[in-house]
């Protein structure tokens, strides 16, 4: 696949998101919610440069048959990081309760990705939020976490998407 190629999930690779079958690491579970097929391989290398080895993260996720087309992935190293990564957009007429479990599932992803342990008294609370108001209770401490670990324009960025999955009103 050359770099400028857009992945895009399978049928079998939204089933997962669902359902777990496959028992994906973090960052390869990670990388396929964030395939919406509007992001090329290097844009999903610049946003996920600290997983290292992005191509090798779309080898293993075609295989699954979890994306199209990754089977031959760009092998060129990745590109610097970019200010602020661009987020996939949300499925129009998409359920509120899938949006919900998406955004509590992106919330305690990210956290656990760049704050380690330090994201564990922040998850406890994610685990108690119910609705899309007590998450958006929850935001602001999000959005101050990520501020602190990746900088303002990723935290700005993934709390449009959260707003974006949870609803606005």
């Amino acid at each position: 696949m050359h770099a400028k190629h857009v992945p895009s999930k399978t049928a079998a690779g939204a089933d997962e998101i669902s359902t777990r079958r496959h028992r994906l690491s973090t960052r390869s579970r990670t990388l396929l919610i964030a395939i919406d097929g509007h992001h090329s391989v290097t844009e999903l290398q610049t946003m996920f440069a600290s997983f290292g080895d992005v191509g090798a993260l779309l080898d293993e996720l075609a295989a699954l048959g979890l994306i199209d087309g990754a089977a031959d992935a760009a092998r060129q190293p990745a590109p610097p990081p970019a200010a602020a990564p661009e987020l996939p957009a949300v499925a129009s007429g998409s359920d509120p309760a899938e949006g919900l479990m998406q955004a509590r599932r992106l919330m305690n992803e990210t956290a656990v990705a760049s704050l380690g342990f330090r994201a564990f008294g922040f998850t406890l609370k994610l685990e108690h939020c119910y609705s899309a108001d007590e998450l958006r209770g929850l935001l602001p401490t999000f959005v101050q976490l990520m501020t602190k670990a990746k900088g303002a324009a990723v935290a700005a960025e993934l709390q449009q998407r959260i707003l974006q999955l949870i609803g606005r009103g």
